[in-house]
């Protein structure tokens, strides 16, 4: 097996995610080796800064050059840190780079990261561009993490039918019903809660929902924001990070407090309705990412579904680095050439494999 650390910062901004796992592109044994880094502000400030203003970076190469090399700037600190702390000679980085916009309609999808100056800066080999080959095979792009999931609700032998959620910045299903496979992005997941929280609150994110819980939720406008056409369109599908920030606009007459409770509810309200949609409904739903820390999302969206809803931790997993994990799984598969896209999850024609790689040196 290799030795592979698995780098995610996906959409979120919260962090840099980092897991040493040992992989062959089937199986995975998990380390201790595991950690979060942090953005410096400069660098934080500027992928914010795109990430609202996309049409900016796409038309100004000289922009998007020098933020990748911050992003792979700071994702080599990370590196370095785990590598110290683990001790081990590491074979492979598998970097999925700072997802800034996604489009597949237009067949374009944006994770920024100069992994050319991250192998150089950590000395390991490099996979990255993930995305990019299923979309230019007709696919979606997103999400990558279907064939993960469906490693792990086998690995720990949850009963088929079963669904994996992450609750990222978008929320993402899997769908795993013996060798069925079916995956798509939800809805909102932390996102829009994240972005209020930074706005009024100069916080990351909303900790256990507190701030959620002292508010009010107005049903009506969540109704309302389920009237858009995502919700209408049929799997494989997948989202932009910014998809759903001009609904902020409904909101303005809502208190602070009611607006993050209906915010909350609305995240619930869109996985549910993704849930009933399914060919076949599952028994269980692992619930991994920092949405499984939001105590009032967790419990409502237990009272919003008849199935069965755990946390990843119940399992005995680090539901904080199943990303992470995930882009080392990934890298290993491209290493040995095996698909992780499929026509169920991306809608790609015929199963892919992407990925480059760059050498250290």
């Amino acid at each position: 097996m290799l030795s592979v650390i698995g780098l995610m910062s996906g959409t979120s901004v919260d962090g840099i995610d980092a897991a040493l796992v040992y992989t062959d592109g089937e199986i995975l044994n998990r380390t201790p080796h595991v950690l979060t880094g942090q953005y410096r502000s400069t660098t934080k400030q500027a992928i914010l800064e795109v990430v609202n203003y996309p049409d900016k970076l796409i038309n100004d190469r000289a922009i998007a050059k020098e933020l990748e090399l911050l992003i792979a700037e700071d994702h080599a600190t990370v590196v370095n840190d785990l590598v110290q702390q683990a001790a081990v000679k590491i074979d492979l980085l598998g970097f999925h780079g700072q997802t800034v916009y996604h489009n597949p309609t237009a067949e374009l999808t944006i994770q920024l990261g100069n992994a050319k100056a991250l192998a150089s800066l950590t000395g390991i080999a490099t996979v990255f561009d993930f995305r990019q080959d299923d979309i230019l095979n007709h696919g979606q792009g997103a999400p990558l993490a279907p064939i993960y999931h469906q490693y792990l609700l086998r690995h720990y032998k949850v009963r088929s039918p079963a669904a994996f959620l992450n609750i990222g910045g978008i929320s993402n299903i899997t769908v795993s019903d013996g060798d069925a496979l079916l995956g798509f992005d939800c809805g909102p997941g932390n996102c829009l809660m994240d972005d209020y929280m930074r706005k009024h609150f100069d916080r990351s994110y909303d900790e256990a929902g507190a701030v959620a819980a002292q508010g009010q939720v107005d049903q009506a406008l969540i109704t309302r924001l389920m009237n858009d056409s995502y919700f209408s369109l049929a799997p494989p599908k997948s989202l932009d990070r910014q998809y759903f920030s001009a609904m902020m606009s409904q909101f303005n007459a809502l208190s602070i407090n009611d607006t993050m409770a209906t915010l909350n509810a609305f995240t619930v309200a869109t996985i549910a309705h993704c849930v009933k949609q399914l060919p076949s409904q599952p028994l269980t739903i692992i619930v991994a990412g920092g949405g499984q820390h939001n105590t009032v999302l967790m419990n409502n969206l237990a009272l919003a579904l008849s199935c069965d809803v755990k946390a990843a931790a119940s399992l005995g997993m680090d539901g904080d680095y199943t990303e992470a994990e995930l882009m080392a799984y990934l890298a290993a598969r491209h290493q040995y050439q095996q698909p992780y896209t499929f026509p169920g999850t991306t809608g790609v024609k015929t199963p892919c494999c992407g990925g480059k790689t760059v050498l250290a040196g």
